[in-house]
């Protein structure tokens, strides 16, 4: 199982701070508003630490669904995944795409990949329940937030309520990671089927006749049954154990480069790399445009001048760092 632990900061908490930090002007670029005067301006006072609280209810939030994404993200990498992968890249379908079609053979092992070692249908199927949560999580702060300051939440139109995530350029940042490396798991498949044609077979089947049973389509053979009937076919009982230790080592040597390469792109995809951003700018994207519909929707409802109830708000999130 790929661990993914050294990723548990709370990134999104950490980028937001660092967005709000620049988004913010120095304390002394502006005077300060004057109080609130009116009955409705005082109200407002009243809710700007509501929507603070909010704000912090959000981030939190949406920084816990994004590790336990990650924690759910590292179970898809499994062994067998990886093994299935090695047993049909190492066999005859395999060998003989490589020989007669290399394009289709880089295309067959690529779609191979997504398919066993790193299922990217269920990854980007548990970032789209990670969406949805993060959208009925808002939703349900946004609830508390206006049952606590006496609105009436069925009153509410929908441009004030959450929507789902923009998706599309994570997984496209995600394919993008994995066509990147793709090259490297070809180069090892083909150097280990490489490998295994000079040794192994090579070493039974002299010359085309190795190259020909590098080619044989018949039947979908395991590829130690593949070695056994060519040993014993030659009456080489020896080459047995040597081709049985060939397929071995070549099995070994590609599970160990997939698993290194998977923990590579799960890490890009998840903790440091594009993906995460593109992902992280989502969710903050998300979490802003909330903030400003509750901060429009209780100032539509309050009544009070617009410049005046955010230059107020703001001022009020800058004021501790006085």
């Amino acid at each position: 199982m790929v661990s993914l632990s050294r990723f548990s900061v709370p990134v999104l908490m950490a980028v937001l701070a660092v967005q709000a930090c620049q988004a913010q002007s120095p304390p002394s670029s502006k005077p300060a508003p004057r109080g609130p005067q009116t009955e409705e301006e005082r109200a407002w006072a009243k809710v700007v630490p509501a929507l603070k609280q909010a704000h912090q209810k959000r981030v939190a939030a949406a920084d816990l669904l994004l590790n336990q994404l990650r924690s759910s993200a590292a179970d898809l990498a499994t062994k067998s995944g990886r093994d299935a992968f090695t047993d049909a890249a190492l066999g005859l379908k395999s060998k003989h795409l490589m020989l007669t079609d290399s394009n289709g053979h880089r295309t067959w092992l690529r779609q191979l990949y997504v398919d066993q070692v790193l299922p990217v249908d269920h990854l980007q199927q548990q970032v789209k329940v990670t969406s949805e949560a993060l959208t009925q999580v808002l939703a349900q702060i946004d609830h508390d937030l206006v049952v606590e300051q006496m609105l009436d939440v069925e009153e509410i139109p929908l441009k004030f309520r959450p929507v789902p995530l923009d998706l599309a350029r994570f997984q496209q940042a995600v394919d993008h990671e994995i066509d990147s490396m793709m090259p490297a798991v070809m180069e090892s498949t083909t150097r280990q089927l490489t490998a295994f044609a000079a040794g192994a077979v090579g070493g039974t089947v002299a010359g085309s006749a190795a190259r020909e049973a590098m080619r044989d389509e018949q039947g979908n053979v395991s590829l130690f049954g593949e070695l056994f009937s060519l040993a014993v076919g030659f009456g080489a009982d020896m080459a047995v154990d040597h081709a049985m230790n060939e397929a071995l080592e070549t099995r070994k040597h590609l599970s160990d480069e997939l698993q290194r390469s998977t923990n590579r792109l799960l890490v890009t995809c998840l903790g440091n790399g594009a993906p995460t951003d593109v992902l992280i700018g989502e969710m903050v994207k998300s979490i802003r445009q909330q903030e400003v519909a509750m901060a429009a929707l209780f100032i539509r409802d309050l009544d009070v001048d617009m410049d005046w109830a955010v230059a107020y708000y703001d001022h009020v999130s800058i004021e501790p760092q006085k």
